[in-house]
């Protein structure tokens, strides 16, 4: 058989951080004089520096363009240094010998032949590859064991500059690491990632590498335990880092929850409404939904009860302009700020991160029970019966740990106003709208509106009824008290009042 005239010389290293391919070019020397020695004619040399057989997560680019070239029979002779620098996959071995049976290529080691053309020949090669293929996990294994070793002793080790720290990564870079405690304290309070992204391009902030802000690489940053000093190993924290922490621990556990939250995927579609999933019908119990102004010119934004069918369906008799409301709203949030009820005897930051991290245990456990009980009912472990007698407690666990935790969450969004409703006042205009949302969900429990009066042009405060977290409990279908029909304030008039005092003829 005659030698290849448009062979091919493969060589590849695993790890080269310098970049100087001192590897690679030894094994080019070596495939080169090999050619020369048994009259190779050498087309072309494909390289693959700092590029691992065994790891498919990075493709070997010239491996997959000589693979090409070979299927094509561009190619008809492949050099190498050593069968494992071509391959470390037994499936990538058995597709390479197809193509070589194919289109009849030759291929020849510097340290010794392989036949792909015969049966010995391709029983050898895959014993290699086996060997290879064991030689790597046994290899990753002692390198996987080694990292976690590092990790727990605090040498969490970074492949490049994280936000918020020196190219040392270890010491703060004090303005970022700023920025940085600014997006965590805003995100706990309420602020959407895609607003806090924004407000960030729009001050010139820029990331580690100098591109703009995106929603995902803020969240990378915040839901990352090594800005607040912990070390990771596969996205668990397994210790404490040896670099300076830019937030609190609690803090970034309060934020990988929040990011990790089960409910965050079943959440209604962005609105403009402040008050969403707060209102409550009277007649019927039914959450109200918002009716959205079609043109500037057409009706006013309101919030509806919408008839829905059923045995228990929602009656559709009550709506309540948008903006009166949330303003009333708003005026009854900055007079609970300076209630005797949130101002007196705070609770503690560790009482309250204590307390917030036994409810995310128990939450984590009872969900993890729940997991495990429904796969002995699916296994016929359980019966229906039993099944059945078991789920309720855990559901209530869950309830009440959820509840706990999101609390806490919506506390976080009030903490800062209590006691300073001025400060609100001035700022809510600038806040987001998730901010808002929080702000009232973290004070309200839930708002019955009642009836208006017959030919009430004007809003009427009372037909509004707030249930602040605090309170004693509400029953769902209980009603506003009736609003009292009182009489026009000009003597002998038997109409109605509005919230001026005066109907509508003597109003005018």
């Amino acid at each position: 058989m005659s030698p290849p005239q448009a062979a091919a010389i493969y060589c590849r290293i695993s790890h080269d951080p310098s970049g100087e391919r001192l590897g690679v070019t030894r094994q080019e020397d070596d495939c080169r004089a090999e050619a020369a020695r048994r009259g190779w004619r050498v087309a072309e040399v494909y390289i693959d520096d700092d590029r691992s057989a065994f790891n498919n997560r990075r493709p070997r680019a010239s491996y997959l363009r000589m693979l090409a070239d070979l299927a094509d029979a561009r190619r008809d002779g492949v050099m190498i240094w050593r069968l494992d620098r071509l391959h470390r996959q037994p499936r990538e071995l058995e597709e390479f010998i197809v193509v070589c049976d194919k289109s009849h290529v030759s291929l020849a080691t510097v340290t010794g032949d392989v036949d792909l053309a015969t049966t010995q020949g391709r029983l050898l090669a895959r014993a290699w590859g086996a060997f290879a293929a064991h030689e790597s996990e046994v290899k990753s294994e002692r390198l996987q064991r080694a990292a976690l070793e590092r990790a727990r002793k605090g040498n969490d080790a970074w492949t490049q500059r994280m936000y918020g720290y020196q190219p040392d990564l270890l010491t703060l870079n004090k303005p970022e690491a700023k920025v940085v405690k600014e997006m965590a304290a805003r995100v706990l309070a309420g602020d959407s990632m895609r607003s806090l992204a924004t407000d960030l391009n729009r001050r010139r902030v820029r990331t580690s590498t100098g591109c703009e802000w995106t929603s995902a690489g803020l969240r990378s940053v915040l839901i990352n335990p090594r800005i607040a000093g912990l070390a990771q190993y596969h996205g668990e924290v397994v210790g404490k880092g040896a670099w300076q922490p830019i937030i609190r621990p609690s803090q970034s556990a309060r934020l990988r929850e929040l990011f990790h939250d089960r409910d965050r995927i079943n959440r209604p579609a962005y609105s403009a409404n402040v008050l969403l999933a707060l209102l409550r019908c009277a007649y019927c119990g039914y959450f109200m939904v918002s009716t959205p102004r079609k043109s500037p010119h057409a009706r006013r934004r309101t919030y509806g009860c919408q008839r829905r069918p059923g045995p228990n369906h929602a009656c559709g008799r009550l709506s309540v302009n948008a903006e009166d409301l949330e303003a009333y709203v708003l005026r009854c949030i900055l007079e609970r700020l300076t209630a005797n009820a949130i101002t007196q005897n705070p609770a503690r930051d560790n009482a309250r991160n204590r307390q917030w991290l036994r409810a995310l245990a128990d939450l984590n456990r009872a969900e993890h029970l729940l997991n495990e009980l429904a796969s002995k009912l699916a296994d016929a472990v359980l019966t229906k019966r039993e099944w059945e007698l078991m789920r309720p407690p855990i559901v209530k666990r869950i309830a009440d740990a959820k509840a706990v935790v999101m609390a806490d969450r919506y506390g976080q969004a009030v903490a800062e106003f209590v006691g300073h409703p001025d400060t609100l006042a001035m700022r809510w205009e600038e806040l987001s709208l998730p901010r808002r949302r929080a702000i009232c969900r973290g004070l309200i429990d839930h708002i019955v509106v009642g009836p208006a009066l017959v030919g009430q042009l004007f809003f009427n405060p009372q037909r509004v009824h707030i249930a602040w977290h605090g309170d004693p409990a509400f029953e769902k279908k209980r009603r506003v008290p009736a609003v009292v029909q009182a009489r026009c304030s000009v003597t002998g008039c038997r109409r109605l009042n509005h919230a001026c005092g005066y109907c509508q003829m003597h109003y005018a």
